[in-house]
């Protein structure tokens, strides 16, 4: 079996009726993508207890860059300090677009209210000198990974500070995808019960992206990763995980529907 998992990008909102974007609002879109970073040291023969990852894999920014001082706003406010770390906007149009990569954790009242989610500060090289010359705060619908999609703002609100780049793999957090085991059981008829489900997020907060994905003792193949489920042991299953999830872009996308 093989399952490809369309995944979920920004937070969108249905409604009636159709607007004709021109071509400089398509210069002006951006959208987040990460990348699985390929992991061979995941496959081989192990053990996984119910809840466990099968395989866990870093997710790396499209492009990444520190800033090289502190960025500034208008008035001298520190927007983010010398040293922080930004992911890669993908623009649709000329400039660099670049966002805090911290996470920002929503208050209670805002995960129990909204589900989650937060603003995440977002920074603009218009003409990509490799200095800040705009900001804007980019809506991420996400509890974990940001993930911010729309259009970059028409005249951002100013922002200065120099900035260099550096490559993907230096990414000092740590984002993952994971493919876990759900539920792995022989019911008193001696049916074989096995699901699993794809997750991704940090240490402190995950948001799940698949519901149940069905499986069975054999061959199974999710996000391009291969493994064989051998037999139910215990709390768990003993798999043989013969290839890793390779290099991919990951996206999510959360759709919300009012009705």
């Amino acid at each position: 079996m093989a399952y490809r998992i369309a995944g979920i990008a920004a937070l969108c909102l249905l409604a009636a009726g159709t607007v004709q974007a021109a071509a400089a609002d398509d210069d002006r879109r951006y959208k987040t993508v990460w990348n699985i970073q390929p992991d061979p040291g995941q496959t081989g023969v192990r053990h996984v207890a119910i809840g466990d990852p099968v395989l866990e894999q870093r997710l790396l920014p499209f492009g990444l860059a520190q800033a090289d001082e502190d960025i500034r706003s208008e008035s001298g406010d520190v927007l983010a300090e010398k040293g922080t770390q930004l992911f890669q906007l993908m623009v649709g149009g000329k400039g660099k677009a670049y966002c805090v990569a911290t996470v920002p954790r929503p208050s209670a009242f805002r995960s129990l209210m909204l589900g989650g989610g937060n603003l995440q500060r977002c920074f603009v090289d218009g003409d990509a000198d490799g200095r800040f010359d705009g900001q804007f705060n980019g809506g991420n619908p996400m509890r974990g990974v940001p993930y911010i999609s729309g259009k970059l703002p028409k005249t951002p609100k100013q922002a200065s500070g120099r900035y260099s780049t550096l490559r993907p793999e230096q990414f000092a957090l740590q984002y993952t995808v994971r493919i876990a085991l759900t539920e792995a059981k022989t019911t008193a008829a001696g049916q074989t019960v096995i699901g699993y489900r794809i997750d991704f997020g940090d240490a402190q907060t995950r948001q799940k992206l698949s519901d149940r994905i069905g499986g069975q003792l054999g061959g199974i193949s999710i996000l391009d990763a291969r493994w064989v489920a051998t037999a139910i042991e215990g709390n768990g299953l003993k798999v043989s995980v013969l290839e890793a999830m390779p290099d991919q872009p990951f996206l999510v996308m959360r759709v919300v529907t009012y009705r």
